[in-house]
């Protein structure tokens, strides 16, 4: 892949999600065409990059700058986010506390159970 192996890279093929999460908040941005650009990072305002049309007609944030598939195109747009730097969180795909209050609120209805069971008989009657 490279001819010279740079010393300030690592590649990992999976991580925990935290820590790929925590990577993600001190970094500074993300360039390609994945969901965690347009949402997590959204969240956590981590300066985005997206490339091409994968996530066409989704919600964005102010994190995240659209470019074709151009190398021009990207470099331009990651050093302008580079520059920007961090953005303000945004809870346009929600606030993290949704687990909670879904909880809370299930906790708050009635328990009972309506389910009936019927067993057909094995043998048919008339046998």
């Amino acid at each position: 892949m490279f001819s010279v192996k740079p010393t300030h890279v690592h590649f990992f093929k999976n991580m925990p999600p935290e820590d790929f999460l925590s990577l993600l908040y001190c970094s500074g941005g993300i360039v390609g065409n994945s969901s965690v650009a347009i949402r997590e990072a959204s969240y956590l305002g981590v300066p985005a990059v997206n490339v091409g049309d994968r996530q066409a007609g989704r919600e964005r944030g102010a994190n995240v700058a659209d470019v074709a598939y151009d190398a021009d195109a990207i470099t331009a747009a990651v050093q302008r986010q580079l520059a920007h730097g961090p953005y303000r969180s945004d809870s346009l795909y929600g606030d993290g506390r949704a687990g909670d209050r879904i909880a809370a609120l299930l906790g708050t209805l009635p328990r009972r159970i309506d389910k009936r069971l019927t067993y057909l008989p094995l043998v048919p009657e008339n046998h």
